[in-house]
């Protein structure tokens, strides 16, 4: 599929919209149940949120949901509890979520009051601010903090495009989007590269950034990624996998322990083939690069030395950490081939 932008933005308000209802739900169970399913979906949706704003430059954007994320894993692990004041203050952020994915693709203003919602869900996440007393932060004043807790605004924002032919005219803004084919490639053989993201805008950001490298397969999870990388194996394994740490049915850090476990079996198993002779095998071991929206050191440690990855690299991925990545393991890959 060709590369395109307008197709990129058009998607990521529609899947805003649709993370941000989830999250309304599981705010509601979150409030009448204590539900801890809820609590992780809440924290899932504003991580993908946040994810994919950051990769498409929606920086302030990816902030506001960077910050609730923040203070939902705080839910998670029950150092805070669910109080009303909290449950108030989460609904006013997804609505502000979704008012600035409706501004920001119109290339409007974004709405009034985002660093201040940034500083008091810092605030209470980090213990400085009680919750009870959102509404007295200082250096916050009452009405701005007030006006951030009403849902209600008054400045109009264009609609999110329902269909392909309303986002036609969507912003050129989105160009840098479309700079990765100017890119100048290694000198080496195409790659091989199996990509494993359960997001469409992450995805299709990867794929345009690596399909000048060589050829790309796509796995929405790890037990897809798994037969794929299965299946590679017994005809012409894969360069490289792009594993996404956070993934719906097998997390990235099972789906890499996996793959190594049946690089290990297929490498017996040739071996043994071989017969003894040490020119009839030659070992490949697929490069593994981890990645997540979360630079944290926990991860890349069980990603590299648990998991067997042999990268971490952090989101938003873009044009010239993929450039370094492919330099990196240039000489390793031809040596291989």
């Amino acid at each position: 599929m060709d590369f395109d932008s307008k197709e990129i933005i058009e998607s990521f308000a529609l899947e805003v919209s649709e993370h941000v209802q989830y999250a309304n739900e599981c705010i509601l169970m979150i409030e009448e149940q204590r539900d801890e399913e809820a609590v992780n979906g809440l924290f899932r949706a504003l991580h993908t949120i946040k994810g994919n704003a950051l990769m498409l430059g929606f920086d302030h954007l990816g902030a506001l949901a960077h910050a609730a994320e923040g203070l939902v894993s705080k839910l998670r692990t029950q150092a805070l509890l669910p109080t009303k004041q909290i449950v108030d203050l989460l609904f006013s952020v997804l609505d502000l979520l979704e008012t600035m994915t409706k501004t920001a693709i119109a290339e409007q203003p974004e709405p009034a009051g985002v660093d201040q919602m940034i500083q008091i869900l810092d605030s209470i996440s980090n213990g400085t601010v009680s919750p009870q007393n959102v509404r007295s932060v200082t250096t916050i004043s009452s009405p701005v903090v007030d006006t951030l807790l009403t849902p209600e605004r008054s400045a109009p924002v264009a609609a999110v495009p329902e269909t392909r032919a309303e986002a036609a005219e969507l912003p050129a803004a989105s160009a840098m989007l479309s700079t990765a084919a100017a890119s100048p490639c290694v000198d080496a053989r195409p790659y091989s590269m199996l990509i494993v993201e359960d997001e469409f805008i992450s995805r299709k950001m990867l794929t345009n950034l690596l399909q000048q490298y060589g050829s790309c397969d796509i796995a929405t999870d790890g037990v897809e990624a798994l037969a794929a990388f299965s299946q590679s194996l017994s005809e012409t394994p894969y360069d490289f996998v792009f594993l996404d740490i956070m993934m719906p049915n097998m997390d990235g850090f099972e789906a890499a322990r996996q793959m190594r476990t049946l690089e290990m079996h297929t490498a017996m198993q040739q071996l043994k083939n071989a017969s003894g002779s040490k020119t009839a095998y030659n070992k490949h071991d697929t490069i593994i690069v981890m990645i997540s929206s979360l630079d944290d050191p926990d991860h890349y440690f069980n990603a590299c030395y648990r998991c067997g990855a042999n990268t971490y690299i952090v989101k938003p991925v873009n044009k010239a950490a993929i450039d370094e990545l492919m330099m990196r393991y240039a000489s390793q890959l031809n040596q291989d081939s």
